[in-house]
């Protein structure tokens, strides 16, 4: 059976999630996190996708970015997982794919959405304290292969405001249910979007971009002034 086509919006923020074949580790230390960072900003700038935010656990990486094209996103994965692979396989003499099958996509809506994604990605327990685009959010750092989000500049007229503004979400954290959101938008495929931007995207794939109603559906009634069947 084919697999389903991704569905990537040139011009969206989309947000990416790829873990390690059964559970397995991606990364064993700084070194590894090291060049993982290092293929990942020479990748992201070949493609001219831009870099909103990553993060690197021990069995996975996060990421939020947003590419020019459908093209751009998925031979950057590519080229990502490609030459990682090689170099962790090599220093750890190992053999195979480190990955659970397809990377998981999707993409997401501008403003408080964005800002949900991003918090996604950074609020982890990353593989070391500078395995995650937390720090350059927080002020903690500064790194120059990443562009803040638009909806990230919208948390304070400064710097400062920003920062603060965004340590203050991550230790509330994500509630459940937009925990939940983000995870079904990733499995599924479909954007992390508003009702009403779902129905506008509908026309440009034929991926059901809403989840269908549970259940049977709803038998019609009979006309009124006539009697079902066997009555």
């Amino acid at each position: 059976m084919a697999r389903q086509a991704r569905f990537i919006l040139a011009g969206f923020a989309h947000l990416v999630r790829q873990r390690g074949h059964n559970a397995g580790a991606v990364a064993h230390d700084a070194v590894d996190q090291q060049r993982w960072l290092d293929i990942l900003r020479d990748v992201a700038a070949t493609h001219k996708v831009v870099l909103h935010g990553w993060s690197l656990q021990a069995t996975e990486y996060r990421l939020l970015l947003r590419p020019p094209s459908a093209q751009a996103l998925s031979r950057m994965i590519q080229d990502l997982g490609r030459r990682y692979v090689a170099a962790f396989n090599a220093r750890h003499h190992r053999q195979g794919t480190l990955w659970a099958g397809r990377f998981q996509c999707a993409a997401v809506e501008g403003g408080e959405l964005e800002l949900t994604a991003l918090a996604f990605v950074e609020q982890v327990e990353p593989l070391s304290p500078a395995a995650s685009s937390g720090a350059h959010h927080l002020g903690d750092m500064h790194d120059a292969a990443l562009v803040d989000p638009p909806a990230y500049w919208a948390l304070g007229n400064t710097p400062f405001d920003r920062h603060m503004a965004w340590r203050q979400r991550l230790e509330a954290g994500l509630d459940a249910p937009s925990a939940a959101r983000v995870l079904g938008a990733l499995s599924t495929g479909r954007p992390l979007a508003a009702a009403q931007t779902l129905t506008a995207l509908q026309p440009l794939t034929a991926m059901p971009l809403k989840p269908r109603p549970r259940g049977r559906p709803r038998r019609a009634s009979p006309p009124r002034g006539r009697q079902p069947p066997g009555s």
